[in-house]
């Protein structure tokens, strides 16, 4: 299961959720849902959220499999 990693990115960033919600196309009300927890962001959100964060996708969630594993898992 991935852990998304958005409040992370905030926080590093000192990003407030105002501040990311003028940079998403989605409204506050939807932003703070998936915040909470309260809603699955779609792969299109994700996007979104990276691009208003600038930074790329692949940073947004944290797999409990490493890069270098699922390299090996897809070469059997």
């Amino acid at each position: 299961m991935a852990k998304i990693k958005i409040q992370e990115i905030m926080k590093l960033k000192d990003i407030k959720v105002r501040d990311l919600t003028e940079s998403v196309p989605f409204s506050r009300a939807t932003t703070y849902r998936i915040l909470k927890g309260q809603k699955n962001p779609t792969i299109d959100d994700l996007e979104e959220f990276a691009k208003g964060l600038k930074v790329p996708l692949e940073d947004l969630y944290e797999s409990e499999y490493s890069r270098d594993k699922i390299k090996k898992l897809s070469q059997h």
